[in-house]
């Protein structure tokens, strides 16, 4: 919804962030990874530890671009800045950092 106007069809977020059984649970039905980058522990989502809420899921661009969708805060974070791989950048400290400033819905 944007100012009381749907601008998706229904059930389409949640259809995005349904598991694809083929990638273990990691990935989604919409083309979305379901965990954030850089897992310190292979094979396990590294979310939790920041404490991000369950329904978080990623969509990851090129050299640390990424967008959070936290469906339970009816909120989307996008962020344009430039790290190389290389660096193993993680978007989770900054999405926790949000989600601690913004009121809860």
């Amino acid at each position: 919804m944007w100012q009381g106007r749907e601008i998706l069809p229904p059930g389409y977020v949640a259809m995005m962030a349904t598991p694809v059984a083929a990638s273990g649970g990691r990935y989604g039905r919409g083309q979305v990874w379901l965990w954030g980058s850089n897992p310190t522990t292979p094979g396990k989502d590294p979310d939790p530890e920041y404490g991000l809420p369950a329904d978080t899921f990623w969509m990851e661009g090129h050299d640390g671009r990424y967008a959070a969708i936290v469906p339970s805060r009816d909120l989307v974070i996008v962020r344009l800045g430039l790290t190389p791989e290389r660096e193993h950048y993680r978007p989770q400290p900054l999405v926790r950092a949000l989600l601690d400033a913004l009121p809860r819905p």
